[in-house]
């Protein structure tokens, strides 16, 4: 069948499945559609055939990549860290004022060794390629809107970090390196390009199966509905977007990872620095929320597809 070839290139990257219990993801929906051509229409299509269609628990998962998680020493090798030494009371007094002055930002992330290394790299590019702007309270009620509660943002499309400049410097401080991270981030860039493609085979795969369909039917490919699609063709369709949930997953779980474990690492340098500052912070929990359980529910990722994944159950191309 036309729409069943067609499903071919992307389901070439599925693993061939055994038996074991089958697995339905545990979270109430799957992560929101990426900016695509797809009408919501079609949209509704994909959620309806994913919501019939399981995975078994003991498949690999669809990653971009199935490498190592990348480390810190990966990003900013340490031989590449330059020493350094911090004017601690001038530092200090930066840290309860607006950071309006993003070079007061800079200053105290200079004070860490992981800050130097991050802004070594970053510098250079600050204002040319990559560039920071204020995080309006706008952007942060479209970002509530959509379910997500950012502190900061880093758009690849622009190529900008939105960071709430009316916030202390010792606030801003940590969480504009955890964007500049991002930012720096290639292989998350490739695989973001990545998941892109692998949608655009699954639109192109959808509209073939409604043709398919509408021509079998004789009727117009707005008037298809779901029951006019086979078992087989909707488990496949379904298990296909189950797939591209879990690259989705991988993909921001290695993303955040490395980025989170930067934010941990200054934090706990500019305490050692700084503790009546950023002792209060560390005693309410600031850096024991960036496991992989406290991040998995941050960034509505599945824990089960995380699980399989750091054990190495891991399919790619």
């Amino acid at each position: 069948m036309p729409g069943l070839l067609a499903l071919v290139g992307l389901l070439a990257l599925l693993p061939r499945w055994g038996h074991g219990e089958e697995l339905r993801p545990p979270r109430a929906a799957l992560p929101p559609f990426p900016e695509s051509s797809l009408t919501s229409r079609k949209r509704q299509f994909l959620e309806m055939a994913a919501s019939k269609a399981t995975l078994p628990r003991d498949s690999a998962v669809l990653a971009p990549t199935c490498v190592r998680l990348p480390t810190l020493s990966d990003f900013f090798p340490s031989s590449a860290v330059e020493r350094g030494t911090a004017s601690v009371p001038k530092i200090q007094a930066l840290l309860a004022r607006p950071a309006a002055r993003l070079h007061e930002v800079f200053e105290v992330l200079k004070a860490t060794r992981w800050g130097r290394a991050v802004l070594a790299k970053f510098l250079p590019r600050y204002g040319f390629e990559i560039k920071i702007e204020h995080f309006t309270d706008a952007m942060r009620e479209e970002e509530r809107a959509g379910g997500r509660l950012a502190a900061a943002l880093y758009s690849p499309m622009r190529r900008t970090i939105y960071i709430d400049r009316s916030q202390p410097v010792g606030f801003v401080a940590p969480i504009l390196l955890h964007e500049i991270v991002h930012s720096l981030d290639q292989d998350a860039a490739r695989a973001a390009e990545g998941e892109t493609a692998l949608w655009k085979v699954l639109a192109e795969a959808l509209d073939a199966e409604i043709d398919d369909a509408a021509e079998k039917g004789d009727k117009g490919v707005d008037q298809v509905t779901l029951r006019d699609l086979s078992p087989t063709q909707i488990s496949r369709l379904g298990q296909a977007r189950l797939a591209l949930a879990q690259y989705r997953d991988v993909r921001i779980y290695r993303m955040e990872r490395v980025a989170y474990d930067v934010y941990k690492q200054v934090l706990r340098d500019l305490s050692a620095l700084f503790p009546a500052y950023y002792g209060p912070r560390l005693a309410a929990g600031w850096d024991q929320a960036y496991g992989d359980d406290a991040l998995a529910r941050a960034e509505n990722l599945d824990p089960a597809t995380i699980a399989r994944y750091r054990a190495g159950l891991c399919r790619t191309q």
